[in-house]
């Protein structure tokens, strides 16, 4: 990628044996933990409930299934105060 381009490369998943973390070139964007039988995931661009640490979206019962949970409430959410754009 061009350093002097305005935006970022395209997020990709980086798949390990109990999580799955997506990010582009510049953030974190959110995250996949199995714990037990169950895929928690996360948004990152969000605060949780309580102001602090990452969005909680939810169990679900397939890797896959959270995943698409984070790519879609990304996707449908406004980019954070002061950033232009928002690619996912």
């Amino acid at each position: 990628m061009d350093n002097n381009s305005d935006s970022p490369a395209l997020p990709i998943w980086d798949d390990a044996a109990d999580r799955s973390a997506l990010a582009d070139n510049e953030r974190h964007l959110g995250h996949v933990i199995r714990y037990a039988r169950k895929w928690g995931a996360y948004d990152a661009t969000h605060r949780g409930d309580s102001g602090i640490g990452f969005r909680f979206l939810g169990f679900f019962e397939s890797r896959q299934a959270a995943k698409f949970a984070v790519e879609s409430h990304i996707a449908r959410s406004e980019p954070p105060p002061g950033q232009k754009y928002f690619v996912v």
